[in-house]
């Protein structure tokens, strides 16, 4: 056992006694205040300790969530129209062939983007 708890149940012996006997008033040995007055002060200056900790945490955290809150979707459209004409020769081909391999190139990007997410997993 530490001196601290020692201590505590030696005090609450004490006032119990004290209590059971009519007494209000209870006399304390001057160490045992010394001690009891370190610890508490030990207490405080860790107390004080985490409180920084925690705040430090919890910045972090804020970013960390700033960050992941909003993922950055791009314009699969504006995309598919760049892949498509930079890729494909689209000079001999209608516009209902080009818009095909428009909506293809744009369905692609946009389920290999969503593939790449962090998906949730329901745990229910």
């Amino acid at each position: 056992m530490t001196d601290i708890v020692r201590l505590i149940n030696s005090i609450k012996r004490r006032t119990s006694s004290a209590r059971e006997l009519g007494y209000d008033v209870l006399f304390v040995v001057l160490d045992d205040l010394d001690v009891l007055a370190d610890s508490l002060e030990t207490a405080l200056r860790a107390n004080a300790g985490q409180a920084t900790y925690i705040e430090q945490l919890q910045d972090i955290k804020h970013q960390l969530e700033l960050k992941l809150a909003k993922p950055v979707v791009p314009d699969f459209e504006k995309l598919a129209r760049e892949l498509v004409d930079n890729l494909v020769d689209c000079g001999g081909l209608d516009e209902g062939v080009k818009e095909k391999y428009l909506e293809w190139v744009e369905k692609t990007c946009r389920t290999a983007m969503l593939a790449a997410a962090p998906q949730e997993v329901d745990r229910g």
